[in-house]
């Protein structure tokens, strides 16, 4: 009888510290979450870019590499019409991910600025 009633105090208390525990472990939870989709994002849009530079990258080459007159126009207007608007795109998305209003933490940005 006696033990109960040390333990009738107890119990509320180790249920409200249980209850406070596992709302914590699910806002964790959420907060991961949000981290593993900004990186999924992140990834995405940075490989992407990266795509998209190799392609400019590989034009470019070709345009200074080649003598036909034809096909130097044809590269050239690939290049400003098609090639680098998709690299100013791409661009423009890591920029997006990465400004300060990107995500509710600003995971990405802190990451970014921190190196």
């Amino acid at each position: 009888m006696e033990v109960l009633a040390l333990l009738a105090p107890v119990i509320p208390s180790l249920l409200a510290v249980s209850w406070v525990g596992g709302r914590g472990m699910v806002e964790m939870k959420e907060r991961l979450d949000a981290v593993y989709d900004d990186n999924l994002a992140s990834t995405h849009a940075i490989g992407s870019l990266s795509v998209a530079l190799e392609e400019a990258e590989e034009m470019s080459l070709r345009l200074v590499s080649e003598v036909d007159r034809a096909t130097i126009v044809n590269l050239d207007s690939e290049l400003r019409l098609e090639v680098f608007p998709e690299v100013a795109r791409r661009l423009n998305d890591v920029r997006v991910l990465s400004g300060p209003d990107s995500s509710e933490d600003g995971v990405v940005a802190r990451s970014l600025e921190a190196g």
